[in-house]
């Protein structure tokens, strides 16, 4: 399965949900909402490289430190696991969508 790092952050008092993959932003009120505003983002740029007949326009890297505080959120993620806690962190996400799921 191809995936999508899906990172989700507080910036300005909004939820971006950042896909790390294809350095596309959602932004809204909630993580939920920005979440799927990126969805249909991502879903035009699948669809825009389809068009084109090009899989390479489709992927475009965010900078590092998007993907070293990914990182960190999904360790985070696990450690809460390990603990019975809860997994919702107040100011971070991380997730991944499938790729597949837009094409």
């Amino acid at each position: 399965m191809i995936r999508i790092s899906i990172l989700g952050y507080r910036e300005d008092y909004k939820w971006i949900a950042h896909a790390l993959d294809m350095d596309l932003i959602g932004a809204a009120d909630t993580y939920e909402a920005a979440l799927e505003e990126l969805k249909g983002l991502i879903a035009i740029k699948v669809q825009l490289a389809r068009d084109k007949g090009d899989a390479s326009l489709i992927f475009e890297k965010a900078p590092e430190n998007y993907w070293h505080l990914f990182d960190r959120q999904r360790i985070e993620q696990v450690a809460a696991l390990f603990a019975n806690e809860d997994l919702q962190h107040a100011d971070y996400r991380a997730e991944n969508l499938s790729l597949v799921d837009f094409i």
